[in-house]
């Protein structure tokens, strides 16, 4: 809560470009510390040692230029040319912590994208751009409020910060296995009950933490085991976890980062966004949900063993206090109040919740 809070008090409208260069240089070097360069190579190395502390300067020059990037006036303001330097090492260390967190997929698409802006202007047709020179692109990515210190940036730092703290501390603290426990008790006896269950847990779950990601490595080690004693394939029960956690990102109450931007770009209240998506997020769990039953049917899945369902009566006695922060934030939802209160009041309840007696 003291990170959060510290964190958030940071970005004010004014100083927004001042601590997002806090925020850079706190979090690249993570990146470079705990993800290395390759899948064959298992230890940090001296280059990603390097990596890291270059993410430090880099982020602490742009803090030290503080004054200048608040004087500045876009289009008038000369850019020099160590300003240039530093903000395409800004945004090369962007990239590469991109390629490491999420793999080439997103990553190869920023790397087209910015193919687009230093060569459409050789492409025909339609596609043709009038040429955009080095000291513009470094100028709106790495100076302006427009680029990598824009809304983004403000919503991984805030927002998306808090929400992903939430989940973390409710997972951590037995909220999925009380998920996971209730799953069972809805699909479990079923044919193809262990991945109904997997279905279920995972919404429940992905509508606490908002990432697909957090959502098959909590579920993930106790739903694709059940599954696999059942005769279900390895490669459906990835497949089973992966589409059930996926729809984590948009079901309500908390969402994705995504969820956040609109509230930031559009100004939409969140708790309309958060009523709107509902529909949308519920129809594609109805779908997997379906899908899941006629391929059951097809392969003849079995169902949850009768010894690993704890049962509604149970689940509920022993985890019954990790209802109270999924209330705090449906009630702070309805009340209206801010994204932020809301995270960090929900936040709070977690934590109030995990002290109970044994």
């Amino acid at each position: 809560i003291t990170v959060y809070i510290g964190w958030y008090s940071l970005f004010s409208v004014t100083q927004r470009h001042l601590h997002g260069s806090f925020l850079i240089l706190s979090l690249l070097p993570i990146v470079f510390l705990t993800v290395s360069s390759s899948r064959l190579v298992a230890r940090i190395t001296k280059l990603d040692y390097g990596l890291a502390l270059l993410s430090v300067l880099v982020g602490a020059y742009f803090a030290w230029r503080d004054d200048f990037y608040r004087d500045l006036v876009e289009g008038l303001t000369l850019i020099p040319w160590y300003e240039q330097a530093v903000g395409v090492i800004m945004v090369a260390l962007g990239v590469e912590a991109c390629r490491r967190s999420v793999g080439w997929g997103l990553t190869g698409v920023v790397l087209v994208l910015i193919g687009y802006v230093a060569f459409g202007h050789w492409l025909p047709g339609s596609l043709y751009h009038d040429p955009i020179a080095l000291r513009y692109f470094v100028g709106m990515e790495t100076v302006t409020n427009n680029g990598i210190f824009g809304v983004p940036i403000q919503v991984a730092g805030t927002y998306a910060f808090m929400f992903l703290l939430f989940g973390s501390l409710f997972q951590r603290s037995g909220g999925g296995q009380l998920f996971f426990d209730l799953a069972a008790v809805v699909a479990g006896r079923s044919i193809g009950g262990p991945a109904k269950a997997c279905v279920v847990s995972s919404g429940l779950y992905g509508s606490m933490s908002g990432s697909p990601t957090a959502d098959v490595v909590t579920t993930g080690p106790i739903t694709i085991p059940l599954m696999l004693r059942t005769g279900i394939s390895r490669r459906r029960a990835g497949a089973i976890e992966a589409a059930a956690s996926c729809g984590g990102a948009m079901l309500p109450p908390v969402m994705g980062a995504v969820a956040f931007l609109m509230v930031d770009f559009t100004g939409i209240p969140y708790a309309q966004i958060v009523a709107a998506s509902a529909i949308a997020a519920m129809l594609y769990y109805l779908g997997v949900f379906t899908l899941i039953h006629f391929d059951a049917e097809r392969f003849g899945d079995g169902r949850i063993a009768e010894d690993a369902i704890v049962g509604l009566v149970a689940s509920l006695r022993r985890g019954w206090m990790h209802l109270i922060p999924l209330g705090v934030l449906i009630g702070l939802l309805i009340e209206n109040y801010t994204v932020p209160y809301i995270a960090a009041g929900s936040t709070i309840a977690v934590v109030a919740a995990s002290w109970r007696l044994e």
